[in-house]
């Protein structure tokens, strides 16, 4: 039977057939003026309040902006990390050389593609067996693109691919499997690399422009569980509440798009 761990938004669950599998990468994709950040943040939010420990990897840009964009949804990182609930890879900053003075966040030192996967996955670890305290991991990677940036679409593909087979390695490794979302620009890479990271993923969740503000239409394009049923709806950020709406009786409605 497939194992499933809930995002935390009830209708996100239905729409995914369940919620997320165990183990599991799920990727949201979004464009140019995209709140999927927020939808993101908002299930990495509500999962670390059910129990899991959370873990963000970077990628993206100062930490001091990701928490500028998390406060808005209610996610304040420094106070879940000063907790002992969150912790932060700071590849963004490693490759950069900035550095910070806060014990949740964690540097990987110098960034080449021929040592990055051995240092993130023994600081990933550590922050497992040392932090975590037995509570299932969730991480969030900020962003694909971003990682795709500091390497080059094709050095970073075969390093995904080269995690993803040690990750089969150790598949059992875990008592219960961590789940890692990925957050993607999809206006930042190639549609080569997009259709990979589609490929890798067991769950797809697309967000498209609407004419409304702050509107979008969210389009489960794929969930590895038997009881799915492609469906859409609407994905909207107002006043720091992320808001998630399904069409009645799971039958995609057309959306308004933007005139060009």
């Amino acid at each position: 039977m497939d194992t499933t761990v809930s995002t935390g938004i009830p209708e996100l669950d239905t729409a995914l057939g369940g919620g997320f599998l165990e183990g599991s990468v799920p990727l949201i994709v979004g464009g140019t003026y995209s709140n999927g950040w927020a939808l993101g943040f908002e299930i990495f939010k509500r999962m670390v309040a059910q129990g899991f420990f959370g873990i963000i990897i970077n990628y993206y840009g100062p930490l001091s902006l990701i928490k500028r964009h998390t406060s808005v949804i209610g996610l304040e990182i420094d106070e879940l990390g000063g907790k002992g609930d969150l912790a932060v890879i700071d590849v963004f900053g490693s490759y950069h050389g900035v550095e910070y003075d806060e014990p949740y966040v964690f540097s990987i030192g110098p960034v080449d593609a021929g040592t990055y996967l051995i240092k993130t996955s023994n600081v990933y670890q550590e922050i497992v067996q040392s932090y975590a305290n037995d509570r299932t991991p969730v991480g969030i990677v900020v962003t694909m693109d971003g990682f795709a940036h500091i390497f080059g679409e094709e050095v970073a593909l075969r390093i995904l691919q080269k995690n993803l087979a040690m990750k089969e390695k150790s598949r059992h490794s875990y008592e219960n499997s961590p789940i890692t979302l990925a957050l993607l620009h999809r206006d930042r890479v190639s549609t080569y690399l997009l259709s990979w990271l589609v490929s890798y993923s067991e769950h797809v969740i697309d967000l498209r422009p609407t004419k409304r503000a702050c509107v979008e239409e969210l389009i489960v394009r794929k969930s590895l569980l038997k009881s799915f049923v492609p469906v859409s709806g609407e994905l909207r950020l107002s006043r720091g509440r992320v808001m998630v709406r399904i069409n009645k009786n799971g039958k995609r409605e057309p959306a308004e798009r933007p005139e060009h």
